[in-house]
């Protein structure tokens, strides 16, 4: 092998090497991931959205899930989920936690998200936004 043709496979792998960080890059941010768990979400698809979520978002996830799983087949059959285009509107990152502001139906709210082990998760609690607390 000659020089000429190592330089082009090294270059070429480099490249390749170079893309694939970046497209993880990409879909490494708090606006991807509030984004894909959104929409995972609210298709009840709760598998795909347990994905991009903490332990504690995975359990409320869970509870969910049962919840649907207790009512009866036909109900649930017919469950109509009203279609929602998620847009995310703005994420302001501190460090290790973000939030993301969006709207879906019409409704502006915002979603926290933790950064674990270099992954951004959403991270649900459970809370009452009517307290004054």
């Amino acid at each position: 092998m000659n020089l000429k043709s190592t330089s082009i496979i090294f270059i070429s792998l480099l490249l390749i090497l170079s893309t694939s960080c970046s497209i993880f890059q990409k879909k490494n941010t708090p606006e991807y991931v509030s984004k894909q768990f959104l929409t995972n979400f609210q298709k009840l698809n709760f598998e795909e959205a347990s994905k991009y979520g903490t332990e504690n978002t995975k359990m409320m996830i869970a509870f969910f899930k049962n919840i649907i799983g207790m009512m009866p087949a036909d109900k649930r059959d017919s469950l109509q989920i009203p279609k929602a285009d998620v847009e995310i509107k703005k994420c302001y990152i501190f460090d290790n936690a973000a939030k993301c502001a969006y709207i879906a139906n019409d409704k502006l709210d915002t979603l926290d998200l933790l950064k674990v082990d270099g992954k951004w998760l959403v991270d649900l609690k459970k809370e009452n936004k009517n307290s004054q607390n």
